[in-house]
């Protein structure tokens, strides 16, 4: 459980770093969710002074019991409270609605990340085919890592690759699992090129030769 330090200094700065061993039982009978519930104020007791915490936990199951049971009042990120995901059935904005329910009537269930991420990835190659007008694998690669390369992704802003690494530049949606709180990148943050840069790994701070 990474604990960020102050934001003035550092976003990505960690002060600590702890991990919570579960050691089994029913969190939905016998109390259990009850005796995880206060295990955790004791579990982030003392922690240096921080400004949020962030829950890195595969499972998904104890990080949902952090926000409002942290000693110290902070919000929480990452596998439980506000978590930054590619596409959520939360989202509505920018024509994603449609999106959503033309998904719904083929598949009879909610979109998920991977479902959103390949229909990204097949959507990049059929408008690339179609800019291009090729299907040469090396003439679609040098046009969809151009600066002429952009797909409306249902996100509010086109999304593109970075040439540098291939890396797909993206607006990132904060949900809290209910709705989407929040579309990174923020207000405020500024960059040479594209705001959409401030997320991921910019050229300066790359160390990719495949590009």
């Amino acid at each position: 459980m990474p604990i960020g330090g102050p934001l003035q200094n550092s976003a990505r700065n960690v002060v600590e770093e702890r991990e919570f061993e579960d050691t089994g039982g029913s969190r939905r009978t016998d109390t259990g969710h009850v005796l995880v519930q206060r295990q955790m104020p004791v579990f982030t007791q003392g922690a240096a002074e921080h400004d949020m915490v962030i829950a890195a936990e595969a499972s998904d199951v104890l990080g949902l019991y952090l926000p409002f049971h942290s000693w110290t009042p902070r919000p929480v990120m990452g596998s439980g409270g506000l978590r930054p995901v590619s596409f959520h059935p939360a989202h509505e904005a920018w024509g994603a609605t449609q999106f959503q329910r033309r998904f719904e009537a083929l598949s009879g269930r909610y979109v998920q990340e991977p479902d959103y991420q390949v229909w990204l990835a097949l959507r990049v190659i059929g408008e690339a085919v179609i800019r291009s007008n090729s299907a040469d694998p090396a003439t679609l690669r040098a046009y969809i890592l151009s600066d002429e390369f952009e797909l409306a992704a249902f996100k509010g802003r086109g999304v593109s690759f970075r040439s540098w690494n291939g890396q797909m530049r993206q607006p990132i949606l904060l949900t809290d699992s209910k709705l989407t709180v929040s579309v990174s990148p923020q207000d405020g943050y500024l960059h040479q090129r594209s705001t959409l840069d401030t997320l991921g790994l910019d050229q300066p701070e790359t160390s990719c030769s495949a590009f």
